[in-house]
């Protein structure tokens, strides 16, 4: 057993151990000969494009490679899982809008006031308000990979935060507002 750290490589000598480039670390495993396996395996977490180039790479022929896409979306469709980022993307998006009209029209107008009456910065504090993190739980609806290959649970579940945000800012609003009037 040595003592001290191993000798630095001399001269013209590449290290002992070269350390993984970033495919070695992040790129898809190894295809098996069973693609659809391999596919029901990995689709969660790379790209499409990722495993297609991989396994066109390992030399699997295209027909093979589109013939194990379509069997997984065949079991998707049976057990109801697709891509759910645009639904969800949309849903949060719609209630974030609905929810600011129904603030708008229920409890911010009838309290009165003139178009520069503090009824109406309320409105507009409300849309940015609003605004800022309803852009960001869209944004991140449709570019998390969790809601790739998803079920309505995970929509359910992967909206209850932002919705939960938006209650929280809307009712605060609405409290604001009665004691505003």
């Amino acid at each position: 057993m040595a003592d001290g750290p191993p000798p630095p490589p001399t001269q013209g000598q590449p290290p002992a151990e070269p350390s993984p480039g970033w495919d070695a670390r992040y790129a898809p495993p190894e295809p098996t000969a069973d693609l659809v396996a391999y596919l029901r395996a990995n689709s969660g977490r790379y790209t499409r494009e990722a495993l297609n180039q991989r396994m066109a790479v390992a030399g699997h022929p295209p027909e093979a490679i589109a013939a194990a896409w379509a069997a997984i979306e065949v079991e998707d469709d049976a057990a109801g899982v697709r891509d759910r980022r645009g639904q969800t993307a949309a849903i949060i998006a719609g209630a974030y809008f609905v929810t600011w009209l129904l603030v708008l029209v229920l409890a911010i107008i009838p309290s009165g006031g003139g178009a520069y009456s503090p009824i109406a910065l309320l409105a507009g504090v409300l849309a940015v308000a609003l605004l800022v993190p309803g852009i960001i739980a869209v944004a991140l609806a449709k570019s998390t990979g969790w809601l790739r290959r998803a079920t309505v649970s995970r929509v359910v579940a992967f909206s209850f935060l932002p919705l939960l945000i938006l209650f929280a800012i809307a009712g605060t609003c609405v409290s604001a507002t009665q004691n505003i009037s």
